[in-house]
């Protein structure tokens, strides 16, 4: 899949997401992989961000960090994926200082009538916007959270309000 994006985004300036996973971190193969991709396609790797997993607990190893701020060195930036919806690490989280989080769909969708939900936002928002970590709204799916996303102060939102996911061949 990384290939084929890579390939999918070669005639184009536009940025894009590769989700990375726990394994691809732990094989430690990703820097000379996606370097060697980036240079085949040439794509600058600004262009890039890496997902992943909120399960912070890759980001627990010393190794795996050294390996994404070499990643980041090299201009890849990197997103936490689904971020609140799992035990988070807040400490490990603001050690590493990801460029992206992406707030967990499962507390945007509900923005609006969770005042749980609303408070849990506001918090990670808080935080990334204090630490300097973009903000990323998963599961925008109207008008009215669109709405209030945007007065909450998060840049980003993804979801089938904005558009719904296509195939590019």
């Amino acid at each position: 899949m990384i290939e084929r994006s890579f390939r999918a985004f070669a005639d184009s300036n536009l940025g894009f997401s590769i989700n990375i996973t726990n394994t691809d971190l732990y094989l430690n193969y990703l820097e000379e992989f996606l370097l060697k991709h980036a240079q085949k396609n040439n794509i600058d790797p600004t262009r890039v961000v890496l997902e992943i997993l909120e399960d912070i607990d890759s980001l627990s190893s010393d190794e795996i960090l050294k390996q994404l701020n070499s990643l980041r060195k090299y201009g890849f930036k990197i997103a936490i994926d689904d971020f609140g919806s799992m035990s988070s690490n807040l400490s490990r989280l603001l050690e590493f200082s990801p460029d992206y989080v992406k707030i967990d769909g499962s507390f945007i969708k509900n923005i609006l009538e969770d005042k749980k939900s609303l408070i849990i936002v506001e918090s990670i928002v808080f935080l990334c916007k204090r630490s300097n970590i973009k903000v990323i709204a998963e599961f925008v799916h109207n008008k009215e959270v669109q709405e209030k996303i945007e007065e909450l102060g998060i840049e980003y939102s993804q979801g089938y309000y904005i558009g719904e996911p296509q195939e590019k061949y």
